[in-house]
């Protein structure tokens, strides 16, 4: 009879039972973090129309974005529009101070004048 009631509680295998039941939830996790990460991340700066007015522009701030990963809200940078531009200096360079139509109060990209390099992003909020 002891010898029963052994066999039945190896054959219970609580730990296997917590694994399955802490598995799925993780995997879950891990899968949803993912997606909500990559979509902004991945961003395919090739779709911004460069023959668009300013497109030349976007195209280079969405590259900007999304080579330094400064993606920091759940706008695609590839949708970001130039809002206004302004003649202005950064450190004596002529730059052009670009604000964008991403966020409320629109995120802005420096443009060196000589080089029309994206020099620096900054977030509205910040």
């Amino acid at each position: 009879m002891p010898h029963k009631i052994m066999t039945r509680l190896k054959n219970i295998h609580p730990r296997r039972t917590l694994k399955k039941d802490f598995l799925a939830p993780i995997a879950l996790l891990i899968l949803t973090t993912f997606l909500l990460t990559s979509c902004n991340s991945h961003c395919d700066c090739e779709s911004v129309d460069r023959k668009a007015k300013d497109g030349e522009m976007n195209y280079k701030i969405c590259n900007y974005i999304v080579d330094h990963k400064l993606i920091t809200k759940q706008e695609n940078p590839c949708d970001y529009k130039v809002k206004e531009i302004i003649n202005d200096t950064l450190e004596g360079k002529p730059i052009y101070r670009v604000t964008l139509t991403c966020c409320s109060m629109g995120d802005q990209a420096f443009i060196d004048k000589n080089s029309n390099e994206v020099i620096g992003y900054m977030p509205a909020d910040q």
